[in-house]
């Protein structure tokens, strides 16, 4: 196999773990924070809002949650893609 060939099927593996990552994380502009910029964005505003003491439900339509404990939990889906 010459170099170029190598750097080719090295370019489209990277693109295609670059996609499967995208796809798993998801489109950010559904998510229900004002905070739209990244995940962690998003994570720091609904910790944020816990520690006002805004209750969040655990609506299964809505990735992240404070529970009655207090914690700030993910769904089952979101868990498994991030690996946590």
């Amino acid at each position: 196999m010459t170099l170029q060939a190598r750097i080719e099927t090295m370019a489209s593996r990277i693109r295609r773990e670059f996609d499967a990552t995208n796809a798993r994380i998801g489109n950010l502009a559904l998510l229900a924070t004002a905070n739209k910029t990244s995940l962690v964005a998003a994570v720091n505003e609904v910790r944020a809002m816990q520690s006002t003491g805004v209750t969040i439900s655990a609506d299964p339509g809505n990735a992240l949650a404070v529970g009655t404990d207090g914690g700030l939990h993910c769904h089952a889906a979101i868990t498994s893609t991030l690996n946590w």
